[in-house]
């Protein structure tokens, strides 16, 4: 009996440390300072891409948010670490935006703790880079 209840306590355990934060697939619009600006993206079932889904939605970036973007292989076949954009969100690629495309990200948003409802992570770009068959 008192096994049975110390493996459900520790499933229990397990499972809220996997719930402080979520992951989205996102198209960003704009970055106005700490406002984020982005749609959630899913998957086109005609065309297999990823494609914005709902409305635009108006996120805060806490202030020690993490931007990176996919980093360029040193071998083929080999995944490439993350690469931190130099300026975070005052970078370029946020400033320069296409307000009609948009920029593909990822991005994490804290459910618990002092940035609760906050983006705290930023990744632009793709699932590890490169060209297929290339």
């Amino acid at each position: 009996m008192l096994r049975r209840f110390v493996l459900a306590a520790t499933v229990m355990v397990c499972t809220f440390a996997f719930a402080y934060s979520e992951t989205l697939n996102v198209r960003i619009y704009s970055v106005d300072g700490s406002t984020v600006v982005y749609k959630k993206t899913k998957k086109d079932e005609t065309t297999g891409k990823a494609a914005p889904d709902g409305d635009n939605i108006n996120g805060k970036a806490s202030a020690d948010v993490v931007v990176e973007k996919a980093g360029v292989a040193a071998k083929k076949g080999k995944k490439a670490d993350p690469v931190a954009v130099d300026g975070g969100l005052k970078n370029e690629l946020f400033t320069k935006i296409d307000a009609t495309k948009g920029v593909a990200a990822t991005i994490t948003i804290d459910d618990d703790g002092a940035n609760k409802g906050k983006v705290t992570k930023i990744f632009l770009g793709g699932k590890g880079g490169g060209k297929k068959g290339a």
